[in-house]
């Protein structure tokens, strides 16, 4: 059973992936609220239509209740350590690098979990290797890509070492330049 919520905002994202707006979304929700049911709908849809999605988690045990779902380190080559200076290891011309250009939607599960500076070095990676995206896309996040975030800032946030609140604050994804960008469902 999908509630009004939840319909409104699988509807707003399959509008996006399936005409020619870009989005980034935030799925917020607790735990328990059925995100993976409807990342998993959002999922199933775009495959069909014979659209390449992605699917990932930040850890646990999310990647496994995806459909294809993997750990977000895994997937994208993100270092164990991160800071502002960080980027991926994908390079232009790659397999990797040849799959995120035909992308149509990223679904990112438990982002509150990983600092901010994977987001932006996601950003990064795909401004530097969709080369051939239009100008109009060149300033958008994510290069336009449709990315839906998801998670609970109530729970796991970033570990940051030796790190105050602040610190711990300052360094997640809604303390981005990205999340200015973002649409919370």
């Amino acid at each position: 059973m999908v509630t009004m919520e939840q319909k409104k905002a699988y509807d707003r994202v399959m509008r996006v992936v399936n005409g020619s707006e870009e989005g980034f979304f935030f799925r917020y929700g607790h735990g328990g609220c059925s995100k993976i049911f409807i990342y998993n709908l959002m999922s199933a849809k775009v495959r069909s239509r014979g659209k390449i999605v992605l699917t990932v988690a930040s850890s646990g045990i999310a990647p496994l209740l995806l459909i294809n779902g993997r750990i977000a380190h895994s997937r994208f080559k993100i270092l164990i350590t991160v800071d502002e200076y960080s980027t991926y290891n994908i390079r232009q011309g790659s397999l990797l690098a040849k799959l995120l250009i035909k992308i149509d939607l990223i679904i990112w599960d438990e982002a509150p979990m990983l600092s901010r500076y994977c987001y932006e070095a996601l950003d990064i990676c795909l401004r530097d290797i969709i080369t051939h995206a239009s100008i109009a896309n060149c300033e958008r996040p994510f290069r336009g890509n449709v990315v839906v975030l998801g998670g609970d800032f109530r729970q796991i946030l970033p570990i940051i070492t030796r790190g105050s609140r602040q610190d711990i604050v300052h360094a997640t994804i809604n303390s981005s330049y990205l999340w200015e960008f973002a649409e919370v469902m």
